[in-house]
């Protein structure tokens, strides 16, 4: 649907409301011709004009924005938010635009998406940017949809981000205290050990389960250890690092968490990372990109520079920006503008600013422009683009020592870059930037020359920052193109004897990735495949590719377990059966109650012939709420013979639902020869907000997988 009018009228809007704010006018020599910024045949990108499909969406003159349908829109700014100024007119609107979508956001009581948090809102305004990120704090740690929701630590580096900002000893204990709180918090649920990974369904709005398998429900997805929740988990890590400089466990438990993700997450051949591992028994790749998390992954110091060059290198553009995934799930839509999310562009800006590579960086910018002002104009895309105009061309870095500059200018900006009106704690800052490149050759505060390329805490008052670049290249190599492929259908096993199976998918040019037990086993082409060694567990995962190349998701993991390797030990061998939550009393005695005022702790005694490694899960009912109701999720700790091995997940059914079992997710178990005690506890502490802590269990589940 065309939105113009509606945005012309935003536009106007704005223009007749702020009253004493700053008009915005470019510096832009009038007889200077416009410079290309981008051009891919679908999006073309002047300095001072877009076109999207051939169809003109906005041009720059010298008495406004001029939309196709001929209306004129004259950009304001806010009193008191910062100016920028440069020789390319439509950053320059866009950046007033943002500014009063970031005044807007700051202004009502909505909360921020913490990303903007972190990279803008931290340098705007501080102040009410602390209080936003306070109302997300509950019960001393950072509010989650539900237990099974891990990568919280966005808040943190929002919180830390802040804490340079703003000069507040009080706030950097409480960010310190509530970090820590909350990492430790999702590390006691959701930490595995042998996987040195966090599992969980990342709390970012970026990674969306609606194109995942329909095999995989809230306990499966739970269990995947996402490249999203682990890359975040590292950057409060290292947050915590920069506000505890002396506390040197965080900046250790960084580099183990980057070096886990880098030993099972990474594509050596594709030179991408992987979107996450399944689990179950043993985990297997899931071989397609997450383009939200690979450039975070360049921008917390997870890739290392080798590896962050290839995804900038290898990672595959559409016509309308970076996809949210590559490939394109089963299902999805053709990509337009309008799903080329800002925030995604704006990150592969960021970490191509970070890497030098100037060819990234304008086709994410010209993805932001054409968002900002096209037929599909979203007011994030303006948010993102003041953001780049103060992180990326003022170079903007907050750290305890004040705020560093470190300018990444493209070619298309080095007539100069006027930063008006920023301020930092007790100082306001004007910033001229002269050049190109990312290497400063001067910088100076009110003309005196500084061996350091930043502002001291300490400093007060008005004063001029004046930096000229260094006019070195940036790599301004291909930007590796692609049409929209998407993955070939969900396979899925049928099981027609103990040893053979078939695999049922939409027929096509196919070929199939067999993985036995974690391991990549063989390349079948056939829908038949037999299953060898049957006196031994095997979990089976069969990969479709289409075409030879495009790697789609995983079947249901088929498992094999040989007569005798299953345990079933009945709750209620172990505590006492019955519940209210079940009228016909027959059924209800197949149940333990566990909550916390009854068989908190269900301790489950087994006898193994010899040691051996188990999985085990939970069978259960949870009708607190519905299946979303992040609260209702109930969770419990496992130790075997006293030492802790790991949390159930139970999420809840149904509202009501007390009769609805379903199993837990799987945990790994070391069993000793002789008496094992296996024992299932209420924790409080683990989970706060938990309002339904009550479940009902039915039995816990061995199944032998090895010694």
């Amino acid at each position: 649907m065309n939105n113009r009018p509606h945005i012309l009228k935003a536009f106007k809007v704005v223009a007749l409301a702020l009253a004493g704010a700053t008009t915005f006018f470019s510096c832009r020599r009038a007889d200077t011709a416009t410079e290309m910024i981008f051009d891919n045949g679908t999006i073309s990108v002047n300095e001072d004009s877009v076109t999207v499909a051939g169809i003109p969406s906005v041009r720059a003159t010298d008495t406004g924005l001029v939309i196709s349908e001929g209306d004129t829109i004259y950009p304001y700014i806010p009193a008191g938010y910062p100016v920028f100024t440069s020789s390319a007119p439509l950053i320059d609107a866009a950046f007033a635009r943002g500014m009063e979508i970031c005044h807007s956001i700051l202004s009502d009581t909505a909360q921020p998406h913490l990303f903007d948090c972190l990279e803008l809102f931290s340098l705007i305004d501080p102040d009410r940017c602390r209080k936003k990120l306070a109302d997300l704090v509950q019960d001393s740690i950072v509010a989650g949809k539900s237990p099974a929701y891990t990568g919280r630590g966005l808040w943190t580096m929002a919180a830390a981000e802040v804490a340079f900002a703003a000069d507040s000893r009080e706030w950097i204990e409480y960010v310190a205290r509530i970090g820590r709180l909350t990492i430790e918090m999702e590390k006691a649920v959701a930490f595995v050990g042998s996987e040195r990974l966090f599992q969980g369904t990342p709390s970012t709005y970026l990674d969306s389960d609606e194109y995942l398998p329909r095999w995989m429900n809230e306990v499966e997805r739970y269990e995947r250890f996402t490249l999203m929740s682990n890359v975040v988990s590292v950057g409060a890590y290292r947050a915590l690092a920069k506000l505890m400089p002396a506390d040197e466990e965080w900046q250790t438990a960084a580099e183990a968490l980057a070096h886990a993700i880098n030993i099972r997450l990474w594509q050596p051949d594709a030179g991408m990372y992987n979107r996450f591992l399944y689990t179950g028994a043993f985990p297997i790749p899931a071989r397609i990109a997450d383009n939200a998390a690979q450039p975070l992954a360049i921008l917390c110091d997870v890739a290392i520079p080798e590896m962050a060059d290839k995804i900038l290198d290898s990672t595959p553009w559409f016509a309308h920006g970076m996809p949210l995934f590559y490939p394109s799930p089963a299902g999805s839509p053709l990509m337009s503008a309008a799903l080329a999310y800002p925030r995604v562009q704006a990150l592969w800006a960021l970490a191509a600013a970070k890497r030098g590579n100037g060819a990234i960086l304008r086709a994410a910018l010209a993805s932001l422009l054409a968002r900002c002002f096209g037929s599909n104009s979203d007011p994030e895309a303006a948010l993102q683009i003041s953001m780049c105009a103060m992180r990326i061309f003022a170079g903007i870095r907050l750290t305890a020592d004040g705020m560093e500059f470190a300018p990444v200018v493209p070619e298309f900006l080095s007539e100069g870059i006027l930063l008006n009106g920023l301020r930092y704690r007790d100082t306001e800052l004007t910033l001229r930037i002269k050049g190109s490149g990312n290497r400063i050759s001067r910088f100076a505060i009110d003309g005196k020359v500084q061996q350091t390329h930043r502002i001291d805490p300490s400093v007060t008052g008005k004063h001029t920052v004046t930096i000229t670049m260094a006019d070195n290249d940036l790599k301004n190599g291909a930007i590796p193109t692609h049409e929209q492929i998407w993955t070939p259908p969900v396979p899925e096993i049928e099981t027609l004897s103990s040893r053979i199976c078939r695999i049922n998918t939409a027929p096509g040019d196919m070929t199939y990735l067999l993985y036995r037990n974690g391991i990549f086993h063989s390349v079948i082409d056939s829908t038949m495949f037999n299953i060898h060694d049957t006196d031994e567990f095997a979990e089976i995962c069969v990969i479709p590719v289409a075409k030879g190349k495009i790697i789609g998701f995983s079947s249901d993991p088929y498992f094999y377990s040989p007569g005798g390797s299953i345990k079933t030990l009945q709750a209620e061998d172990f505590a006492p059966g019955g519940t209210s939550y079940i009228r016909d009393w027959r059924p209800a005695f197949r149940y333990v109650e566990s909550t916390p005022r009854a068989n908190s702790s269900i301790d489950f005694v087994c006898e193994i012939p010899d040691s051996a490694q188990y999985v085990a899960r939970i069978c259960y009912a949870n009708g607190n709420g519905a299946i979303e109701a992040g609260d209702a999720c109930a969770i419990r700790t496992v130790a075997v013979n006293g030492t802790s091995a790991g949390t159930f997940i139970l999420p809840a059914r149904g509202d009501g639902w007390w009769l609805s079992s379903a199993f837990s997710n799987s945990l790994i178990l070391t069993l000793g020869k002789g008496e094992n005690h296996i024992t299932v506890s209420y924790d409080p502490a683990l989970y706060p907000r938990s309002t339904s802590p009550d479940v009902l269990i039915d039995y816990l589940r061995l199944i032998r997988i090895g010694k």
